[in-house]
């Protein structure tokens, strides 16, 4: 007999009539993730659910030996709680410094190209402007001689705008 489910993270069937002895020890890991987590009242958050499963997985012993020492004892096991043991906890704390360096060059990065865009869009907008003041200019229109040195400038200044313009891209490429 087979059984046909929709995955509600993919557009996908599961059509395996025998889960694995991984899938069945997979669902019943989230199914004691999802009961531990509604049994305390927990937040459901990257770090709780990080913490609650390494705890539960076995992954993370010395959390799991607090978890059961806090239940046994029948002391809450709560948000502020929580929060405590999992700062306190060694390998969560240099995860957490890694992630928080990751976000900071992450901040950096993104603040550069802020400023690389916003310099682009400026000197781009000059140039223009000094473009289309040239070419009020040679709509009016004075005598031959006069058009022939404003079409000079306006050729001097599109190949200033097309060096300036390949800057930019140099630029916005390394950041």
């Amino acid at each position: 007999m087979r059984v046909a489910t929709q995955s509600p993270l993919k557009n996908t069937f599961d059509v395996s009539a025998n889960p694995s002895q991984a899938q069945l020890a997979r669902r019943d890991l989230l199914d004691r993730i999802a009961d531990f987590i509604e049994r305390h009242d927990l937040n459901i958050t990257g770090a709780n659910l990080a913490a609650v499963t390494t705890a539960l997985s076995g992954a993370n012993a010395k959390l799991a030996e607090a978890f059961a020492a806090r239940e046994i004892s029948g002391e809450p096991i709560d948000q502020r709680w929580l929060d405590t043991v999992v700062r306190l906890d060694p390998e969560t704390g240099a995860r957490m410094t890694e992630l928080e360096k990751l976000m900071d060059k992450l901040e950096y990065s993104l603040m550069r190209f802020a400023q690389t865009a916003k310099s682009a869009h400026d000197e781009t907008s000059e140039h223009r402007g000094a473009i289309d003041a040239q070419i009020q200019e040679m709509a009016k229109g004075s005598n031959d001689n006069s058009s022939a040195g404003e079409m000079d400038r306006v050729i001097e200044l599109s190949r200033a705008m097309l060096e300036r313009i390949s800057q930019v891209e140099d630029a916005m490429e390394r950041s």
